[in-house]
């Protein structure tokens, strides 16, 4: 297993500042838009490790979510134009 210290695991939710649905509400504007998109996509965030649970609390590595949220985003995009 390849550990890298440059890797930075923030919250997906709460009243931190750094909590990353916080730093992206022009993505998601409440934390159940947010659930929602992870219900729908879980099994592609969890296999590109762009999230984790650790004890019972939902946590990302924001430029692999990042990624990952927007390549979703443009693989939509593209089916919705043909």
């Amino acid at each position: 297993m390849n550990t890298s210290s440059s890797l930075q695991l923030v919250p997906l939710f709460g009243p931190q500042p750094e909590a990353w649905r916080r730093l992206n509400a022009h993505l998601f504007r409440s934390d159940e838009s947010l659930r929602f998109y992870l219900r729908q996509h879980r099994e592609r965030l969890l296999r590109e490790r762009a999230i984790t649970m650790v004890a019972g609390r939902w946590f990302c590595e924001p430029r692999t979510m990042e990624r990952v949220v927007f390549a979703i985003g443009n693989e939509s995009a593209a089916r919705d134009a043909t």
